[in-house]
């Protein structure tokens, strides 16, 4: 994959451009590639094929789009998928990163005492380039998980695996493997919302399918709580409406029934059909890909890598008390990363 428009926006509290200097030899390497926007006591740096990077006082940091308001004014562009080598790049940048002892030194201050001749830019106005992504300016992040420092899920998840082999993670990336042949592997995110804006990484490893899955454990007109799903394979993507359509218990009883005549078959399956929307898509194993999955009043999308790969609209997806959404794996592994949820402007109550 490619990515023209991709930036990297790396922050840190400076004082002078000598530590401007230091971070861009250490992070990318690609000083002539690179663009500053010095706002009160905080650099930006504008690059391409890399990420957000944000450093706090102690030195430490953590990939992230920037959220505080000393970027007022300012619009910037997220990456909508990532590639290997992207995702490469990213780790080696996190591991080559400059550190600055700003404990020791005081705000601003470096452990670093070179001094550099190279120009630097005055300061700038950051243009933001239009993309294929579904929000204008920058969403509001309101929880993000990486994977990173931990080999399980974890208590703020639902792992509905017994044997503790279904999930697991490793090097930042979270694992997913069929255990159970009768039926996907199943992790779910208990939040509570009406509607979603929700995205995360994914690549194929060897798994066959996955639905994302948005349920409300409360709802006794659906089989096992399912409001809604995006169900992706290698070569297609498809919304339904489970509220609905396939979940729904009458309808569910329906599809289980050998004997359904054949009247009651043809208005199952024109059922089926307004309640499902698919769109083709192709995937190549061991790749990496964004999914983006955004549910507003009665209207379902889903966007892979940043393009609208399918949407429909149907009344089920209104549904208002959704309490968890997560992921059901068909064979093994299919591989997850970067989770994040955004705030959506017409459901400001999560």
């Amino acid at each position: 994959m490619h990515h023209p428009t991709e930036r990297l926006l790396s922050r840190f509290r400076a004082s002078s451009l000598k530590h401007l200097a230091c971070l861009l030899l250490f992070t990318t390497g690609h000083v002539g590639d690179l663009f500053a926007v010095d706002l009160p006591s905080t650099v930006i740096l504008i690059s391409d094929n890399t990420r957000a990077r944000e450093l706090p006082p102690d030195g430490s940091s953590a990939w992230s789009p920037p959220t505080r308001g000393d970027t007022t004014g300012s619009k910037f562009i997220r990456w909508n998928s990532v590639s290997s080598e992207h995702r490469a790049k990213r780790k080696s940048s996190s591991a080559n990163l400059l550190r600055f002892n700003q404990v020791k030194t005081g705000r601003g201050g470096s452990s670093i005492e070179q001094t550099f001749s190279a120009p630097f830019p005055t300061p700038i106005t950051c243009a933001a380039t239009k993309n294929d992504d579904p929000k204008d300016g920058q969403p509001v992040l309101i929880f993000e998980d990486a994977f990173e420092g931990r080999e399980g899920l974890g208590n703020a998840y639902v792992n509905k695996d017994p044997t503790g082999k279904a999930w697991t993670i490793k090097d930042g990336v979270l694992f997913a493997s069929q255990v159970n042949p009768k039926h996907g592997c199943v992790m779910r995110k208990p939040m509570k919302f009406a509607d979603l804006d929700v995205e995360f990484d994914f690549r194929f490893n060897g798994g066959k399918s996955f639905n994302f899955v948005v349920d409300d454990q409360k709802e006794k007109s659906v089989h096992a709580g399912h409001i809604c799903r995006v169900s992706v394979f290698k070569n297609s993507i498809m919304v339904g409406d489970d509220k609905l359509g396939a979940m729904n218990r009458d309808v569910r009883a329906q599809r289980l029934d050998p004997n359904l005549p054949k009247a009651k078959q043809k208005a199952l399956e024109e059922l089926l059909k307004r309640t499902r929307a698919s769109g083709k898509i192709k995937l190549e194993s061991k790749q990496w890909h964004t999914l983006r999955v955004q549910i507003e009043g009665e209207t379902m999308r889903a966007f892979l890598d940043g393009k609208l790969a399918t949407e429909l609209t149907s009344a089920g997806f209104a549904h208002p008390t959704k309490t968890q959404f997560g992921m059901t794996v068909n064979g093994s592994t299919i591989d997850f990363d970067n989770l994040k949820v955004y705030q959506n402007a017409a459901d400001g109550s999560r």
